[in-house]
């Protein structure tokens, strides 16, 4: 079940004045209730009778880029933090909510293609924290497991591949869901490049870099800019380190 159909029709019309809290327009999207109740990306439950009061509910919270109705029942209103990028909506089985979102189409998806060129080998005893978690568009919040962790050494890195050489505008990062993450979420470059390079990226354009000292959740975001390139370098820019990144997005 979704919201009546006057209603999101109704919103469509609106959107040019009914806003998220940035001044984004909304867009409907399907999210997993499952993958959204595992990675407590859900912060408020409300009953709302349609979807223009959800609209206006969440514009009125600047966290809420999000807001989903219940599968079965329409009037259960989730809104969502920005933690919740929408997730590849192929890749899962029902139940799917009827969402609204008004965060920017993320490029980088189980299906998209993209893949990993190269990157410092995992930390030894960190089993399941694969560079590969970060090219299914997933992040199961909180868990670490589900983040790349490098084993200790100079410049730690990851090198994504995305097929072509496409528009960039925008990558956001972001650090584990613990009171850990400035041990291994500082001193990062984020660069783009024509070809492919592994461990020495001075070649590649600057998107952006963080030195600063995060807290759980940290989200990174490279300023927003139109580069062109295919390949995209994330560094710790520090030796003898060890660089953890929970999930990545590409806009």
């Amino acid at each position: 079940m979704n919201w009546p159909a006057w209603a999101a029709a109704l919103l469509s019309v609106l959107s040019s004045e009914l806003l998220a809290s940035d001044g984004s327009p909304w867009r409907p999207t399907r999210l997993s209730k499952l993958r959204l109740a595992s990675n407590k990306s859900i912060i408020e439950t409300l009953y709302l009778p349609n979807v223009i009061l959800a609209a206006h509910y969440c514009q009125e919270r600047i966290w809420c880029k999000t807001f989903c109705s219940d599968t079965d029942d329409p009037s259960l209103c989730y809104l969502l933090s920005t933690l919740t990028a929408p997730y590849n909506e192929d890749s899962y089985g029902e139940p799917l909510m009827s969402c609204y979102t008004s965060e920017e189409v993320n490029m980088l998806t189980a299906q998209s293609g993209i893949t990993v060129y190269a990157a410092t080998p995992r930390s030894i005893g960190d089993t399941f924290r694969s560079v590969e978690n970060l090219i299914d568009g997933v992040y199961e919040r909180p868990s670490a497991d589900d983040c790349f962790k490098s084993m200790t050494t100079d410049y730690p890195f990851f090198v994504l591949d995305l097929g072509s050489v496409m528009k960039v505008e925008r990558v956001t990062l972001m650090a584990q869901a613990n009171e850990y993450a400035y041990l291994y979420f500082k001193s990062i470059e984020v660069r783009l490049g024509l070809v492919p390079e592994s461990g020495n990226f001075s070649t590649y354009s600057l998107l952006g870099s963080y030195k600063g000292t995060p807290t759980a959740d940290f989200i990174y975001s490279t300023p927003t800019a139109r580069n062109f390139g295919r390949y995209i370098s994330v560094q710790f820019m520090e030796k003898k380190f060890k660089l953890q990144v929970c999930h990545v997005q590409i806009f």
